[in-house]
């Protein structure tokens, strides 16, 4: 949020029916979990992800790392950190930039199959992540328990525009723990420039949103990419809201034109 710069991205499902329609997750998702067919869709949307960053780095473009989320059905199955190393492998990608999330939820219902993979995957230099953090009940002990690099903060703490002084207390204590552990902490779901500048004062450097892109094709993300960290001077930092917009904690964070 300091520099505007492109850090990360997360491949996501879309299903595209036609030019003008396309279906977001949680319409077509859940009966994909029931079927199973969800690992498939996985795999597909992970050898893409492996693909793009292939032909990237072969052109000698710049890269970020990539985040590929998987079901519970792939966090059960004890070969999973070892399928994830063959594909990188056959498209000769650096560990380092693929990103392996799963959410809260799955993470703390498959506990011990989940840390068995995590620790295999963050030896061979994958990235893992915890998404959706905060949403369950069960915050602090994945904390303690699972070998984690990245904790994504659930876009429930930024469901209003303005974000209210209690949450934001509850979102900055959280930012601050995971930061002692050592962790990447990236919140969800900013939209306003009012979202931006709360993660400044929680202390959050990362965010993701609509604020700063909607889903776009991997196409347009290879331009971004290229254009975006390339631009020392971006609208989106916080250096440049803070001239528009100012903070002010009262009952709830309310926001002001200077």
């Amino acid at each position: 949020i300091y520099t505007g710069r492109i850090c990360g991205a997360e491949a996501l499902a879309r299903w595209i029916k036609s030019k003008n329609s396309i279906e977001l997750p949680n319409m077509f998702i859940p009966y994909c979990e029931k079927s199973g067919f969800i690992k498939e869709i996985d795999k597909t949307i992970f050898k893409q992800t492996c693909a793009f960053l292939h032909e990237r780095l072969k052109a000698g473009k710049p890269v970020v790392p990539i985040s590929s989320n998987f079901s519970r059905l792939h966090a059960q199955n004890p070969n999973f950190s070892d399928y994830i190393y063959s594909i990188t492998e056959k498209y000769e990608i650096p560990t380092n930039l693929i990103e392996i999330e799963l959410t809260e939820t799955i993470a703390f219902e498959h506990k011990d199959a989940v840390f068995k993979n995590f620790t295999k995957l963050r030896e061979k230099g994958f990235i893992v992540a915890i998404d959706d953090f905060g949403s369950g009940y069960s915050s602090l002990s994945i904390l303690e328990q699972l070998n984690i690099d990245v904790i994504k903060m659930d876009q429930s703490f930024l469901c209003e525009k303005v974000i209210g002084l209690r949450e934001f207390e509850v979102l900055s204590s959280m930012i601050a723990l995971a930061k002692k552990l050592g962790l990447t902490v990236i919140c969800e779901g900013v939209e306003t420039p009012e979202h931006v500048l709360s993660l400044d004062e929680a202390g959050c450097e990362i965010a993701q949103g609509f604020f700063y892109s909607r889903a776009i094709s991997k196409e347009k993300f290879g331009l971004e990419l290229d254009a975006k960290n390339t631009d020392a001077n971006s609208k989106e930092t916080v250096k440049h809201l803070k001239k528009s917009f100012m903070l002010s904690f009262v009952e709830e964070l309310q926001v002001v034109e200077n």
